[in-house]
């Protein structure tokens, strides 16, 4: 009886504490803004944070352990870039944020109580996908680097048609006018050089003549 009342003891007492804990991840914050990793705690009494540790896709950026000095420990990871001065135990202020800062950032807690020689400790664990631009990724990022700011939808585009009126000569490539300047006109085909009647007459009695020599040479040769 005794030891079943010891066993019951000892896990109440391991599994009571005081603390609470309330975390924030943005899920979809904007291309290029600044991001607050939150991880608000409250202690209990006698309460203290053992081991703090960020991380992202598995991999730590911070580690902070409240005893015996508030040590933090920070490393250096792609797409976290941490503003330290801003930062803080409950506070991880990340600048600037983009396509490689988007992914899995996590959070686990030791919290530990008692005295030397007699401690506890509580494990608490948190995590949260971060899609840098949401669902509009790709817009969020083109309005963030467009002179002036302002949306796609208000942008007008304007085509021009290049063409020429009859009788203004050949129309103008617009792919040359980029690169040219203008394409240059199609040379004009040379003109059939002209034949005198008279010339055209002698020609056609010349070849007759001919045909005829033939016809008699092949009789000729025949008969």
């Amino acid at each position: 009886m005794w030891t079943a009342l010891v066993i019951a003891a000892l896990a109440l007492a391991n599994g009571a504490h005081g603390y609470n804990v309330d975390v924030v991840v943005p899920a979809s914050p904007a291309y290029g803004s600044t991001v607050n990793l939150e991880a608000n705690y409250q202690m209990g009494p006698g309460e203290y944070i053992q081991d703090m540790t960020w991380t992202k896709d598995g991999q730590v950026f911070m580690t902070y352990s409240q005893r015996p000095d508030n040590v933090f420990s920070w490393r250096t990871l792609r797409g976290v870039d941490i503003n330290r001065d801003a930062s803080s135990p409950s506070l991880v202020v990340l600048n600037n944020v983009d396509d490689s800062a988007s992914g899995s950032y996590g959070v686990s807690m030791i919290i530990a109580s008692g005295s030397v020689g007699s401690i506890s400790t509580s494990t608490y664990n948190y995590a949260q996908d971060m899609l840098v631009g949401g669902g509009n990724a790709l817009g969020e990022r083109f309005n963030s680097r467009r002179p002036g700011g302002g949306s796609v939808g208000g942008t007008t585009t304007t085509i021009v048609q290049h063409s020429s009126s009859a009788g203004s000569g050949p129309a103008v490539d617009p792919l040359g006018s980029r690169f040219g300047g203008g394409a240059a006109a199609a040379p004009a085909a040379p003109a059939a050089a002209a034949v005198p009647a008279a010339g055209l007459a002698n020609a056609i009695e010349q070849l007759q003549n001919a045909q005829n020599k033939l016809a008699n040479a092949l009789n000729a040769a025949l008969g």
